[in-house]
Parts: C-alpha cells; sequence; structure tokens
C-alpha cells in the first residue's frame, strides 16, 4: 500500500565537513554524479527581476548522489527500474524523512529539486511521460527559487530521446512542455506541472536546465545579453564558499532581510521584545543554511554581515543561545537538539558547525529555514 512522504519542500522563505578518501562524489552511481559545490553552479542562474524588486535571492543545492553513498542506497538507474516501495525507501532515506511506520530516522538529508516534485512520487510513470525525467535521473542540482518563476540546473544521466518521446523534436535545442502562453492552467495539471504550468528544457550533455519562461532560459543557456548571475552576487558567493568549505552536500542560500519581527508572528511589540532576548543582535545580509558529514550529520549555518565586529558580536551570542536559549517556533532548548562543534569567523562571514543531538536528525538543518527560527534570524 503506498505510503505518502511527509515531506515539505516548497520554502516558506521571503521567498561533513569531510568525506572519505574513496568517496568520488559520483558513489558509483549511472549519470555520473557528484558536484564541484554551489559556487561552481552558481554562474548557471541568472539574477531574476525580482531581486532587482524585493532584494532577495533564494538557491537551493544538493548532491543526491554523494547523499546516496552517505546512507548506503543506490538511485535506481531509472524511474522503471525499482518497484514503488523501494523508490519511496530510497527517496525517503537520503532526503532524512520517515515513512509512516519507521521507527528510525536516517542521518541523511539532502533537500531535492523542487521541480522534481518529489510529493508527487505516486505518479512518477505519468511524470516520466510528461516531460521525460524524474528525480532519480539527477544527480547533483542548483536552483533558483523565485516564485512564480525558477531556474533549475541539474547534472544527471538524462535520455534526450526519452524526453524528445515526451515532448517531441525540440527547437534550437529547447523542448517547451505545456502551453507557453498560459502560465497557469490547472485543467492540464500533471505530477511534473501540479497547476499545470509550461516547462522550458534543454539539455547540454549530461546537465538538464529547466525553466518557467523563453527568457529565463535564453539568459541560463548564455543567450541572455549579458544577463547577471548570481555568481555576480557578493553575498551569495560568501555564503556559497562557506558552504562549499564546510563540504556540504545540500544547502539553502538566502540573500536578503530576515529580521525577527519579519519572519516571525508575534503579534504584539512586547511579544517580539521578550523574543529578541533570544535572538542574534546584529543584522545580516544573508544566511545558508546546510548539511555535512563528518562522522555523522553536520548542521552548518553561514551568515554575511556589513562587518568583522557584528560577525564576532553574532559569533558569541550564537553560542550562549545554543547553549542556553530556547527555539522561537517550539520553546524547547536548542541544547536538546543540538551542540556546537565550532563557531569561527572570517572577516564579516561566521560560520557555525551544529551537530544533531538527537541520533538521525539531520533534516533539522532545512528547518531551520523553512520556519525562520532565531537561530537564522535577527533583531
Amino acid at each position: 500500500m503506498w505510503r505518502r512522504l511527509g515531506l515539505v519542500t516548497a520554502l516558506l522563505l521571503p521567498l561533513a565537513a569531510c568525506s572519505s578518501d574513496d568517496d568520488d562524489g559520483g558513489g558509483g552511481l549511472p549519470g555520473g554524479g557528484g558536484s564541484d559545490g554551489v559556487e561552481a553552479m552558481l554562474g548557471t542562474l541568472p539574477v531574476p527581476s525580482s531581486a532587482e524588486e524585493d532584494g532577495t535571492l533564494t538557491v537551493a543545492y544538493g548532491d543526491l548522489a554523494r547523499a546516496a553513498r552517505l546512507a548506503g542506497v543506490e538511485l535506481p538507474d531509472s524511474p522503471d527500474a525499482a518497484a514503488f516501495d523501494d523508490q519511496m525507501d530510497v527517496i525517503s532515506t537520503i532526503t532524512g524523512q520517515v515513512l509512516e511506520g519507521d521507527s528510525e530516522r536516517t542521518p541523511v538529508a539532502v533537500m531535492p529539486p523542487e521541480v522534481a516534485h518529489i510529493e508527487e512520487m505516486v505518479g512518477l510513470e505519468e511524470f516520466v511521460d510528461d516531460v521525460g525525467w524524474s528525480v532519480f535521473d539527477v544527480r547533483s542540482f542548483v536552483e533558483l527559487q523565485a516564485p512564480p518563476n525558477s531556474v533549475t540546473v541539474m547534472d544527471g544521466g538524462f535520455d534526450e530521446d526519452r524526453i524528445t518521446e515526451a515532448l517531441g523534436e525540440p527547437d534550437d535545442g529547447v523542448w517547451i512542455a505545456g502551453d507557453p502562453e498560459v502560465q497557469t492552467n490547472l485543467d492540464e495539471r500533471t505530477p511534473a506541472r501540479p497547476l499545470g504550468e509550461p516547462q522550458w528544457l534543454s539539455l547540454d550533455d549530461d546537465r538538464l536546465v529547466i525553466t518557467r519562461s523563453a527568457e529565463e532560459m535564453d539568459a541560463a543557456r548564455g543567450d541572455g545579453s549579458g544577463t547577471p548571475t548570481v555568481a555576480d552576487d557578493e553575498v551569495m558567493v560568501s555564503l556559497a564558499q562557506a558552504v562549499d568549505d564546510a563540504d556540504a552536500y545540500s544547502a539553502l542560500l538566502y540573500r536578503g532581510t530576515l529580521s525577527l519581527d519579519l519572519a516571525s508572528s508575534l503579534g504584539s511589540p512586547e511579544q517580539l521584545e521578550a523574543a529578541c532576548t533570544d535572538a542574534l543582535q546584529e543584522p545580516f545580509t544573508g544566511v545558508a543554511g546546510a548539511i555535512a558529514d563528518d562522522d555523522g550529520p553536520v548542521v552548518v549555518i553561514a551568515y554575511v554581515h556589513e562587518s568583522a565586529e557584528a560577525a564576532e558580536a553574532n559569533a558569541e551570542t550564537l553560542q550562549d543561545l545554543v547553549a542556553e536559549g530556547r527555539s522561537l517556533q517550539s520553546g524547547e532548548p536548542w541544547s536538546e537538539q543540538l551542540e556546537i562543534d565550532s563557531v569561527e569567523t572570517d572577516g564579516p562571514v561566521m560560520t557555525a558547525r551544529l551537530r544533531p543531538v538527537r541520533p538521525g536528525y539531520a533534516a533539522i538543518w532545512h528547518r531551520l529555514l523553512l520556519q525562520r527560527d532565531n537561530l537564522v534570524t535577527h533583531c
């Protein structure tokens, strides 16, 4: 009987440190895999017009091949290469989620691309029939999340013939799924396009690019007339470097203001003032959450401040908050959830390495950002 994953892949933002010596990143999995890290892939993402309007950027990254290797599972060669329950077990294991009836959590928690819509796993066959690929073709990815638009760049074992069978012959290397003139069409919903939205797809060797507009596709393919990319943004580059230095295999990077009053539902100035006693005091211009592995899961949080002094001040506050403070969302002491490996600063960048106290609770890393808890917001 089908068991639905308890997955939350839609982001709510406004929006190990070392692997083993024999880890080649690809895990010996079909289609290559592995990744050069976040920073190396930022140049594939064009900056959306929305970033110019509200100053925010959100980028997700994941190395599914490495996550599978760490978890001791094998990604299927193709969407139809494993029974459905086996597919569900693989996805739940590498994403750190718990299936109904399972009693143990996994120590691995990669964030999958939103465009893979793993919440629609029951319709995987229909997904492939619609667009010609699935999450099991993906080995690593980077994704610009700027609703209603997005750009996803995925490396893996994609089958050009299968995509053509689903979508017809490409035009100048680009396939289009759905009606390009209609942004949403609920009568044309599929597991791959749950709003009936159109998609533009382009395959270059093992790299599949998916966008929500022709203009974004042109920019992602380098035909965007000098369109700036996320690699041109100093805050995002600093966050990516911190995540890569920690050898993270999945991350969520956010540039913008995440002050406590904007990030919470506190109802009064008095409540906000009380919450600020358990919060980072210095503003920061960007924050990233990530997961690494170093003989077990390591939660990485990186912050970019306006000055080295602000970073130093928040480094001290963060250590006190983890030791003595409580989660703004649950009220639970942080000391019962996380313990500090290290907190370091490098100029305006502060990076914290935290270990989950509970066995296998790796998925806490993205919960912090999804819930905008007080470890990733400031007063």
